[in-house]
């Protein structure tokens, strides 16, 4: 009779495992013992898990669906950095036994912070003070942390994608939240509250995002949160900065946003920076995002093709949110004006590149993105296809020059000025000293750059900004030509 059930063991073991069923008679034939009574356990238990267990979950997944749900927030949803934020904090990462720690890596996480201030630990020590980094801690990947909120019991998990090479990608993840399905109400507050955190978190900071693309891969990374900018910190004329904001923020009020929806017109405007290098183009787009507190969408047209480019115009913030979105250096881009793309395989000494007609449709054709300042910046105008700047692609253009005398003497007051600056130097007070340098340097046409660079080397010192202004004449300060 026990031959029967032995056999028939014999038999599911060949199935599931062929060559084993005779290694055990071997082994017990030698051995003068039936050993599959032995062995059956330690067979039964991975077959369960791997055939029986899956087919179980599936059959009970209806079931189970009834009292837990789900929520998957994926990698490049702008939700995703957000909810790392949040878990990432002090309050999250009590709940969690098993965390990743590190510091700061090259490619950063796109929660990452760019203020040094929130990166390094505060220390006494000079010797130690901007080198000890702050640990960065979040929950482990690939197990489940669970919390409470709202006395609500909740489940993370971190699910981390397979063989992403490509250094934007290689801490690609998707996570999922567990909750159970009667409190699918204080999920939706949970999400609010980790919105509102991470407004708190970022407030007093400037929001920049880098176009990238990988293959045909296309999305935008959170690179890092800039200090912000005042006006005062733009060496350029006051009537110009003037005219800017004041345009920028017509265009934003309510009032002429009902304008163009009622009539139709594409609620969008394009301003062109143009001037030689180190007059400050760029850093007027962060005084006019910090002054609108707007995020910055940075494209390098040179680094995507004509999908990437309609992929990445897509995927910015649809209104109500504003946006200002920066085409830098436009002149520089390969753009092919017969409108073929370029072929890398055909060429491999060529760069991928965008046709004319995709930049053209990306900025204002049927379906283009509304609700965003685009500025595009250059320091060779005539070089650009008069079909860029026509009126509807680029309403409004700025030239930056090199400072005059006032302007000079503008900056020269913001970059040393402080509340007891007449205290601190009772000879002569710091209007005098701007005059003075003004005065002196006016007919060199430096640029703001250079400017910046040389009141750097002077130690928050503006009588020796003063002393040693024949520095400023020597070439290791000037900025290159255009």
């Amino acid at each position: 009779m026990s031959e029967q059930p032995d056999e028939a063991l014999h038999s599911l073991l060949d199935t599931f495992a062929p060559g084993l069923s005779w290694l055990i008679r071997l082994i017990s034939a030698a051995l003068g013992v039936n050993i599959l009574s032995s062995v059956l356990p330690l067979v039964a238990l991975p077959i369960i898990s791997t055939f029986l267990l899956p087919s179980l979950s599936r059959a009970l997944e209806p079931i189970i669906s009834l009292f837990v749900a789900s929520a998957e927030i994926r990698h490049r949803n702008n939700l995703y950095p957000q909810v790392m934020r949040w878990v990432s904090s002090v309050r999250f990462r009590s709940c969690s036994s098993s965390v990743i720690v590190g510091i700061t890596e090259a490619f950063g996480f796109l929660w990452d912070s760019n203020d040094d201030s929130l990166k390094y630990v505060e220390t006494e020590i000079p010797a130690y003070r901007g080198k000890i980094e702050k640990l960065r801690i979040t929950p482990g990947q690939e197990r489940f942390h669970f919390f409470r909120y709202q006395k609500c019991w909740f489940a993370f998990y971190r699910d981390p994608h397979r063989n992403a090479l490509d250094p934007f990608s290689r801490n690609a993840e998707n996570i999922t939240i567990y909750y159970m399905s009667w409190n699918k109400a204080v999920f939706e507050n949970l999400l609010v509250d980790i919105q509102k955190f991470n407004v708190d978190c970022r407030r007093g900071q400037l929001a920049v995002f880098c176009a990238r693309q990988d293959k045909r891969d296309a999305g935008w990374q959170n690179m890092c949160d800039e200090i912000p900018r005042s006006l005062d910190s733009l060496a350029q004329d006051k009537e110009m900065k003037r005219e800017m904001i004041e345009d920028i923020e017509k265009f934003l009020s309510k009032a002429v946003t009902d304008f163009y929806r009622k009539r139709g017109i594409p609620h969008r405007r394009g301003y062109l920076f143009h001037g030689p290098p180190g007059t400050g183009k760029s850093s007027c787009c962060k005084v006019i995002a910090t002054h609108f507190e707007l995020p910055i969408y940075i494209f390098n047209l040179a680094t995507v093709d004509d999908y990437g480019l309609q992929e990445l115009f897509r995927t910015l913030p649809a209104p109500p949110a504003r946006c200002m979105v920066v085409l830098e250096d436009i002149d520089t881009t390969r753009i092919d004006q017969r409108g073929n793309t370029v072929n890398e395989e055909k060429d491999a000494s060529r760069q991928k590149g965008i046709t004319l007609a995709t930049v053209l449709n990306a900025l204002d054709g049927i379906g283009a993105h509304n609700g965003h300042i685009l500025v595009a910046t250059t320091n060779a105008k005539p070089t650009l296809d008069p079909a860029l700047t026509r009126p509807g692609r680029i309403d409004k253009q700025f030239e930056f020059r090199n400072p005059d005398a006032p302007t000079i003497h503008d900056y020269f007051s913001f970059f040393f000025g402080n509340d007891d600056a007449d205290a601190k130097f009772p000879n002569t007070t710091l209007d005098q000293l701007a005059s003075q340098f003004s005065d002196v340097v006016s007919h060199l046409a430096l640029s703001p750059a250079t400017l910046q660079e040389y009141f750097l080397q002077c130690n928050e010192d503006p009588v020796m900004a003063v002393k040693n202004v024949a520095k400023l004449e020597s070439t290791d300060l000037q900025p290159a030509g255009p």
